[in-house]
């Protein structure tokens, strides 16, 4: 290496260690208080994007869930049983301390409650409650606007939404969420409870209406029963009671105990026969036991 290459590299390194430093380009963001406030909206935005994003898949499960087991029931039982799965689906889906489910027209009575001490509690529809109802709207306030009759069990919360149950010709009653705290997402809470009512109305109309044929079909047999017994002019049947007494009796009642039904109605039945019956106490526990049996198997 010859001496003119020694002072090019003793040059460019002069030139590279001492060079004079460049000026600092200006600050766009103008200032540590505006990189602080962008940062903290960076800080919100992913803190809180994420949360509502997989609190939505859990709603949206929890409302699947609820379909599910609601329809998996034999539909004699999805009425009495819906009531309670709603409350249950609400408590999990929702920021709630407590849920209540309220069925009634003039008369609000809790049919389904996240916690034991609501059930089975009454009130007048004149609070936040009835307001929903009336308004077919959800309705969110302080917990003092909500019934009276109620503020006893929500005496730990500060807040309420009640959503009502309207079905396709009926209001069925209001789903009532107590929190101690506002909802981080309340529109969200709003929604899925929406939902879920709208689901347990249909499957409260759907139990209507089976009701209402079971009923109608009931009196159908009762008119063909009652008209067959009527025939039976030189025969007397009698319905009697868990007691012994005789709470219907056909017309052929006259030809053989000499009796109008109407005036049958009341009477031991062990009265009508000369020996006393000995055998109709034991008849009636067979019946109650064969009653409780089927019961049991439909329940």
């Amino acid at each position: 290496m010859c001496s003119s290459d020694l002072a090019c590299l003793a040059a460019f390194f002069l030139i590279t260690v001492f060079r004079p430093s460049r000026p600092a380009p200006p600050d766009l963001l103008g200032g540590w208080q505006v990189r602080l406030f962008f940062g903290i909206l960076v800080c919100g935005y992913v803190g809180l994007v994420p949360p509502r994003f997989l609190r939505r898949l859990a709603q949206a499960g929890e409302e699947a869930r609820f379909m599910r087991i609601a329809s998996d029931r034999p539909p004699d039982e999805q009425g009495a049983r819906v009531v309670q799965d709603l409350a249950d689906a609400v408590a999990r889906g929702v920021t709630a301390s407590a849920v209540a489910v309220v069925i009634g027209d003039d008369w609000l009575e809790v049919r389904g409650a996240s916690r034991p001490g609501w059930m089975g509690h009454s009130a007048v529809p004149g609070g936040g409650a009835g307001r929903a109802i009336r308004e077919r709207a959800p309705v969110v306030g302080a917990i003092d606007q909500l019934e009276w009759e109620w503020r006893g069990s929500a005496r730990s919360a500060t807040r309420f939404l009640a959503v009502p149950i309207h079905g396709a010709s009926r209001s069925w009653g209001a789903v009532i969420v107590t929190q101690r705290h506002a909802s981080l997402f309340p529109q969200d809470d709003i929604d899925l409870t929406e939902r879920l009512c709208r689901y347990a109305a249909g499957f409260l109309d759907h139990a209507a209406l089976i009701e209402a044929d079971r009923l109608r079909q009931q009196r159908e047999a009762d008119q063909r029963l009652g008209v067959i017994l009527d025939s039976l002019a030189d025969y007397a049947v009698i319905t009697v009671d868990a007691a012994g007494k005789i709470v219907d009796a056909s017309a052929g009642a006259v030809t053989v105990f000499g009796a109008t039904p109407h005036t049958l109605v009341g009477a031991a039945a062990q009265s009508l026969f000369e020996d006393g019956a000995p055998w109709l106490p034991e008849a009636l526990k067979a019946a109650d036991r064969k009653s409780t049996r089927l019961n049991s198997s439909h329940g």
